[in-house]
């Protein structure tokens, strides 16, 4: 796992004094990245092109394979009080 400088990461969780997330307690070691889930799929060919990847084929299943990842991206965020602004989302300012 790589290091990240500590600038960069917050406290660790238990130091902040508030309930952690589900996700941060999965966390093994402070300032080490982790992979905390697997991707969303795997595509049905080597080398193929987008059509080899079944999240890639549509709105509706690209959505479908991103609504956990973000939720829990939401979650850890959350639980930071981040609240990050995307010119591109409808909940944008």
């Amino acid at each position: 796992a790589a290091t990240i400088p500590t600038s960069l990461m917050p406290m660790s969780a238990p130091g902040l004094g508030r309930p952690t997330s589900p996700f941060l307690d999965l966390c093994p070691e402070a300032h080490k990245w982790f992979k905390y889930r697997n991707h969303v799929g795997i595509p049905t060919q080597k080398g193929g092109d987008y059509s080899a990847c079944q999240w890639l084929q549509s709105k509706g299943n690209w959505k479908r394979a991103m609504q956990d990842p973000v939720n829990a991206l939401q979650e850890i965020l959350d639980h930071f009080q981040i609240y990050p602004n995307c010119r591109f989302c409808p909940s944008a300012g």
